[in-house]
């Protein structure tokens, strides 16, 4: 039962999580030169954004244009 009194809270942990990550990245910061981490980014997320175009496009080619009119008309419904 003590054990449970001294564990820290789930905010507690997350922010923890948190700041360890902005030490990271300050380190990242200091061993690597600024276009580096952003050439590293665009090398990460360039290929992330062509995969979700390509499979909406394959989705629409699919029949799935009817499937974004019914979540559109659930999320923007007067």
């Amino acid at each position: 039962m003590e054990a449970l009194f001294l564990s820290p809270s789930p905010g507690q942990q997350t922010s923890r999580a948190i700041f360890s990550l902005l030490d990271f990245s300050k380190q990242c910061e200091k061993q690597f030169p600024t276009w580096a981490i952003v050439l590293a980014q665009v090398a990460v997320t360039l290929p992330l954004y062509i995969f979700s175009f390509w499979l909406m496009i394959e989705g629409i080619k699919a029949g799935g244009d009817k499937l974004i009119m019914v979540i559109d008309y659930l999320a923007f419904r007067p």
